[in-house]
């Protein structure tokens, strides 16, 4: 993968271990932590990928043999409301409040996938969970739908769901060629593809629903620029009432709470392990 390239695993590296990494250390130093996770937020913005060639570069650099894929499916795992609140909806409705939980359930699921692949019997209930949880997650999208105002907006969202459904597919494929051939390095990856069309749907929602006032607050504040706004000057003769600039400072970032701890990946260095000890 080379930079400006997004795939699955690179859209997932900023949210599931950086993110999470920073808000550990804004208890150190809150304005330090704020300007990193701005950086890093408008670095991966204007060239995707570029998070997941920097953490790349670290692991190389520490002769670290980490399979990224299994890894990020773990840690997803161990993620806290705070840590994900961009892929979180705010509206408080029932029908909003109800794709959370079923995004949330299936993300939960398909994270447990590296800890029980390995035990045939277990590994097939997750499988029925999996299949459970896509079909609650396609209900709750539905019922989101008479909430997205016009034709564009419905259209763009059916989109999603139809790529999203595709995905699933293509995951229940690679689960059969697993069980001919035992490549779980392809499940883990396909897993991580369901995660990122399941936020993909979160936000397309948040894009074509209109914001509740605390998601329009939250989303002020992760974009907040120095802006100048020039008044037009006024026809007085008073020279006071002359053009006028006010220059607006951009607020904070809401300070996230503390992500859990992920899980050691068996018999390879753990990810989270290794950013403690830099």
């Amino acid at each position: 993968m080379t930079m400006g390239e997004e795939t699955p695993v690179s859209s997932l590296i900023l949210p599931v271990l950086v993110r999470p990494i920073l808000s550990q250390l804004e208890r150190r130093d809150v304005t330090a932590t704020q300007t990193l996770r701005a950086a890093f937020t408008k670095a991966e913005a204007a060239n995707p990928g570029v998070t997941y060639d920097f953490i790349m570069s670290i692991l190389e650099k520490g002769e670290l043999n980490v399979n990224m894929n299994e890894s990020i499916l773990r840690l997803q795992g161990s993620l806290t409301d705070s840590d994900v609140v961009e892929h979180r909806l705010t509206r408080s409705e029932d029908a909003f409040q109800e794709l959370n939980r079923k995004s949330a359930t299936l993300k939960k699921i398909l994270s447990r996938i590296p800890d029980e692949i390995t035990d045939r019997k277990t590994f097939l209930e997750i499988i029925k969970e999996i299949a459970s949880a896509i079909k609650k997650l396609l209900d709750a999208v539905n019922e989101i739908n008479a909430y997205i105002p016009g034709a564009q907006g419905k259209r763009a969202l059916e989109g999603r769901k139809r790529e999203f459904v595709k995905y699933s597919k293509l995951f229940s494929n690679t689960l059969k060629e697993y069980f001919k051939a035992g490549e779980a390095n392809s499940v883990f990856a396909s897993a991580l593809c369901l995660i990122h069309q399941t936020n993909m749907i979160i936000s397309a929602v948040k894009k074509y629903v209109v914001v509740s006032d605390d998601e329009d607050e939250e989303n002020k504040q992760q974009n907040a620029v120095d802006v100048v706004i020039e008044k037009p000057p006024v026809k007085n003769n008073d020279s006071s009432l002359a053009t006028t600039k006010k220059e607006i400072s951009p607020k904070k970032s809401v300070k996230s709470s503390k992500g859990k701890a992920a899980k050691t990946v068996q018999n390879q260095p753990s990810i989270m392990s290794f950013f403690k000890k830099t």
